[in-house]
């Protein structure tokens, strides 16, 4: 049932649907049958509310947004029966998008009986979508402690629900309340997750103070070396004339998929920070959003250079899907970037590659990341998009080998809560040592000869993010900094 969810693809039935609008009943019908046929799958009933949500997304019928936010209850109810805690996000986004805070109220109030036993992680993220789900239905009083709650659970990232909090708070005018929430993050936090400090500008700003500690953190981060690779900044697009997205989300989206000979060259910028991104820095943000999310800034940056790695280098006894050695992939993929941006493309084509298991078609599904779609408003949110962005760039060192960082880097700070680097750029090197692999548990890698394990990185609360890298000399392998 994994692989039959794992090999839906939505884009193929929007492909099929513009020419044969019958073709989405057709595939609501097979998935209805298949969810009936398995009532305790999960899987079963995530994919009939993925064909159910992309239907609603096309009819704009409350009625149809209603059966697929009841597919989502009914698929993280299975969960909770297992003491998972899955899919807050699209249960928060539905149910605030019906106006329904009943239903909102009592499916998160038997989530988070569950995930108040979990590890800081879990408990984190359905804090933060319960708190931005009642935050959208116009009752930030009532999101306000939940925020708050978050913001205290998972201290060493807690970004997101800073964000998010400050945000909506700013929204409503309280700019003092906004303001000393990103002040709870440190500078160096500020600086290493970018969108803090632009939010922070923007509080100071409407309170009528003076900027100039803000001002002084933007030039920080805009200040970083050049030539940079996987975006650009927003000012210089505008200039450019390059395309720049502003879809609405769709679950069916093809619009930042890199793989896509439309879309492989639109930018896709932040509304709060000076920044614009190309789809694979889009799509690389996805992955460590759906793999990483609320888990220490150290291991995402970890789960972010696997993907470099892959990108940049090999190992002597095994492959990677997508990697170095596949080539029809890294020669064959669409790269359309307009001058200056067109020397990008070798670059573009060998993340791309990495990021979707080797395939070539939009939303072909595969086994190597968690590449599902992801609304950009999230990835920038959580910071994640930017953080991606400074790693593609070698500014965010290695930490799954000793916080390795790359040649012609430096000033940089290396621990498990607060990493980076102030100068120099470098996106050709891979991480001798570092991450190639990694799963949710302790295992051993298959093969092996050319691999060590690096162990649990960085991981918060649950030991959930066992990585495997690259196999060099004893002597040349850096030994772990112990965790801070």
């Amino acid at each position: 049932m994994l692989k039959a969810y794992l090999g839906l693809d939505l884009h193929q039935l929007s492909d099929q649907v513009a020419t044969r609008p019958e073709a989405l009943d057709v595939k609501l019908s097979e998935w209805s049958a298949v969810a009936s046929a398995n009532p305790t799958s999960r899987h079963a009933l995530l994919g009939l509310a993925s064909v159910q949500r992309f239907k609603a997304e096309q009819t704009g019928r409350v009625s149809d947004r209603r059966a697929a936010a009841r597919s989502y209850v009914r698929a993280a109810e299975l969960g909770l029966e297992h003491g998972a805690v899955r899919h807050t996000r699209e249960i928060a986004v539905l149910l605030s998008e019906l106006g329904d805070r009943a239903e909102l109220d009592r499916i998160f109030t038997a989530i988070l009986v569950v995930a108040s036993q979990l590890d800081g992680k879990y408990h984190y993220i359905a804090l933060v979508d319960y708190a931005d789900g009642l935050a959208r239905l116009g009752d930030l009083r009532a999101a306000g402690p939940q925020f708050e709650q978050a913001i205290t659970v998972n201290p060493v990232n807690n970004v997101e629900a800073v964000n998010k909090y400050a945000k909506h708070l700013l929204d409503r005018g309280d700019a003092a309340t906004a303001l000393a929430v990103l002040e709870r993050l440190t500078r160096r936090q500020r600086l290493m997750w970018g969108l803090p400090a632009f939010l922070r500008k923007d509080a100071l700003q409407r309170l009528g103070r003076d900027t100039r500690s803000a001002d002084d953190e933007i030039q920080q981060i805009e200040r970083r070396g050049e030539p940079m690779v996987g975006g650009v900044r927003t000012a210089a697009a505008r200039a450019s004339g390059v395309t720049i997205a502003r879809p609405d989300f769709s679950h069916g989206t093809s619009n930042d998929d890199c793989r896509s000979a439309t879309f492989n060259a639109q930018l896709w910028c932040s509304t709060v920070t000076t920044w614009c991104y190309w789809p694979y820095t889009v799509n690389l943000g996805e992955i460590l959003y759906n793999e990483a999310r609320g888990e220490a800034p150290g291991a995402q940056a970890a789960v972010a250079w696997t993907v470099r790695n892959r990108s940049k280098q090999g190992v002597d006894c095994d492959s990677y899907v997508g990697g170095i050695n596949y080539h029809t992939c890294r020669n064959n993929l669409p790269c359309s970037f307009p001058p200056p941006y067109n020397s990008e493309c070798s670059n573009a084509r060998q993340y791309c590659c990495v990021e979707h298991g080797g395939t070539m078609s939009v939303g072909a599904s595969h086994l190597q990341f968690n590449d599902g779609h992801v609304p950009f408003a999230d990835i920038d949110t959580s910071s994640v998009v930017f953080l991606g962005f400074v790693m593609i760039n070698g500014e965010l060192p290695d930490p799954s080998a000793g916080f390795y960082v790359p040649p012609g880097v430096s000033n940089c700070i290396g621990t498990c809560d607060v990493i980076g680097c102030g100068t120099g750029v470098n996106f050709a090197s891979p991480s001798p040592a570092g991450a190639m692999e990694y799963l949710g548990f302790a295992y051993t890698a298959n093969p092996n000869t050319c691999k060590w394990p690096s162990g649990f990185v960085c991981a918060n609360g649950g030991n959930n993010n066992f990585f495997w890298n690259r196999a060099e000399p004893i002597e040349g392998r850096i030994a772990l900094q112990p965790e801070r």
